[in-house]
This record gives C-alpha cells, structure tokens and sequence, in this order.
C-alpha cells in the first residue's frame, strides 16, 4: 500500500514533499482486492522494485539503504513535536522526484 494521505501522516513534515494517494484510493485497491481476489495487489512502482530486485538485487539494495540513509527519523518518530516543516535538503528532493512512490 502506498503512502495515504491521512491524519496519521501529518506530524511527520517531510511527508509535506512526497505525494500520497487519497484514502478514496487506497480504499478502491482494497475494493478491487476483494472483488476480484488477485494473487497480488501491487502499484506500478511495486512491480518495477520486485523486477529490478530480482534482476539486480545488490543495485536495488544500494538504492533503498541510500534512501534510507538519506532520510533521517522525524520529530514525530522521536516523539518530538515538530513546530514547522522542515526543509528538504535538494538530495532529498532529487530522490524522492525520482523514485517517485517510495517513502521513508
């Protein structure tokens, strides 16, 4: 499931730069999963990693753990409260603009 855009999402600012899908959305995948009962329910961006990890499992791992390094925790993580949005470092921005859908 992608990031959906709900309440629980707000206290983390950096969320501010991703772009969720809509909780009509998200409900629709849920729908469609229970109708039409597939073996997997999966974005776009969600087949692409599983190939890309399949075919070349050490770019994909290097590409998630510099993501990962790339975003720290938020306040809301370290259960700080966060009195205005961050700025987005320009990596930061390059990164999310270009794997579009993965959200740390």
């Amino acid at each position: 499931m992608p990031l959906v855009l709900t309440p629980m999402i707000a206290p983390t600012k950096l969320y501010n730069h991703v772009p969720p899908i809509s909780p009509a959305q998200a409900a629709d995948m849920i729908c469609d999963a229970i109708v039409r009962q597939p073996k997997r329910i999966a974005t776009n961006l969600g087949v692409m990693g599983q190939v890309m990890h399949f075919l070349t499992p050490k770019v994909t791992e290097t590409i998630m753990n510099t993501g990962y390094k790339l975003f720290s925790d938020s306040s809301a993580a370290l259960g700080d409260k966060e009195s205005s949005p961050k700025k987005i470092r320009r990596e930061q921005a390059a990164f999310s603009r270009l794997f579009k859908g993965i959200h740390w």
